[in-house]
């Protein structure tokens, strides 16, 4: 890896910072700036993806546009996705040099004139609208200039251009293979490698037809960025498809894997607060406000960070929830765990995936609890930990929560939103 200072890259990513700030704080007019995004939920695809794209967009731009790219993690909250953090430095690129969402001033998020380029996602977030509680809003979906993304397609800002929506394992590849096809493309060590750690930590290089993430969309871009990263270093030839000399760097790339998917993993210190807070992404249909958040290891975990008996440790954890439902004014909440299943004798066993839902709405209640236990993707079963703990569901005063293992272990957060959000929005009386 890099390990260096960044060089260019790492000075322009400040020097764009530092112009774009001042010409917010300097009530200097920013209609030319595009500010590259990715989603709230800050992991590292969305990390890269907005630095990237910002990169690429400033080098074949022929406008006066200028590009920064924007994290959506306060700067003290960096340390909660230590992956992001482990990326950086390998990458050499100093955390200084990002522009996070805590330097903008708060009272200008909603009404600032510059334009966005979506990254991660593919809809405008409300804290960006002229009205947040206004997702209609024409003159707010104009501003969105080009998306990216390989999430499920909200049918949102439809003039964007490149409007690029494709179901890849990272988003990262997306934004690489968009930009490859420029004439005389170049990628920065610092950032070659940066993209890397995004493409191998969502999908491990793991081929479709096996059941992992990544199709040949990833693969093609991890061969397109090895050449200029510094894996390259130690081989003359960086095609993932050959077998003999591409060996070196294939393991270079899965060590380098290894350490950031044990940074990543290695919350169980972190709070229930943290935990709740670090992976989270929040949504709004009909008259309802819900988020989901993924935790990296089981609910077994967080609960024995509780005393007294099963009952009490799962009330403990709902009462970490709740309080984040206060927080952020939530009438449901959703964790999704995913781990990997520790046997007694201390082997390894299978990974697995929990979920947990809390909602304080009685129509929700009545819709979203047999409307996930009926999906046919997600595939709920009774939670394995259930007889440990006692208790796997429950409710008063129109609370209702209940734990579940997925029976698809392969369903993520992309594939539950998108049937939660069906129901949410089937018990507001709207159609999905």
């Amino acid at each position: 890896m890099a390990n260096g200072q960044g060089g260019p890259i790492a000075q322009l990513l400040k020097s764009k910072k530092e112009a774009f700030l001042s010409a917010v704080s300097g009530g200097k007019g920013v209609k030319e700036w595009v500010i590259s995004v990715g989603n709230e939920a800050g992991d590292l695809d969305s990390m890269a993806c907005a630095i990237g794209y910002a990169h690429f967009a400033a080098e074949s731009a022929s406008s006066n546009r200028q590009y920064v790219p924007l994290v959506l993690t306060a700067r003290s909250d960096l340390h909660l996705r230590p992956e992001n953090v482990l990326a950086l430095s390998s990458a050499g690129i100093s955390n200084d040099s990002i522009l996070t969402i805590d330097e903008l001033p708060s009272s200008r998020l909603s009404n600032l004139a510059a334009q966005f380029a979506l990254v991660d996602h593919n809809v405008l977030l409300s804290m960006f609208r002229s009205d947040p509680s206004n997702v209609e809003n024409e003159e707010d979906d104009k501003r969105v200039v080009s998306i990216i993304d390989h999430h499920a397609d909200e049918g949102r800002h439809l003039d964007a251009s490149p409007r690029l929506i494709s179901p890849v394992g990272s988003c990262s590849s997306l934004v690489t293979s968009h930009f490859a096809s420029s004439p005389n493309f170049s990628v920065p060590t610092p950032l070659a490698d940066l993209l890397l750690s995004a493409i191998m930590i969502d999908t491990r290089l793991k081929p479709t037809s096996e059941g992992g993430k990544a199709t040949e969309t990833d693969v093609s871009a991890v061969n397109t960025l090895l050449p200029f990263s510094s894996f390259s270093a130690s081989t003359s030839t960086t095609n993932l498809s050959t077998t003999s000399t591409s060996s070196s760097v294939l393991d270079a790339l899965k060590a380098h894997n290894a350490r950031l998917s044990s940074a990543k993993e290695d919350v169980s210190h972190l709070s229930g607060y943290d935990l709740l807070r670090r992976d989270y992404k929040e949504y709004a249909e009909s008259t309802f406000r819900y988020g989901l958040s993924t935790v990296p290891l089981p609910l077994s975990t967080w609960l024995e960070k509780f005393s007294g008996s099963g009952e009490k440790k799962v009330e403990g954890l709902l009462e970490d929830t709740r309080r984040w439902m206060d927080e952020r004014k939530l009438d449901l909440a959703g964790i999704l765990t995913s781990y990997t299943h520790v046997k007694k004798s201390g082997q390894l066993g299978k990974h697995r995936r929990e979920l947990l839902v809390l909602s304080r709405d009685e129509r929700l209640n009545q819709v979203v609890f047999p409307g996930l236990e009926r999906d046919k993707v997600l595939q709920l079963e009774e939670w394995k930990d259930y007889k440990d703990y006692g208790v796997q569901e429950g409710g008063k005063d129109g609370e209702k929560w209940k734990v579940w293992q997925q029976g698809n272990d392969k369903a993520t957060r992309k594939q539950v939103a998108p049937a939660l959000k069906a129901l949410v929005l089937e018990a507001g009386g709207q159609a999905a």
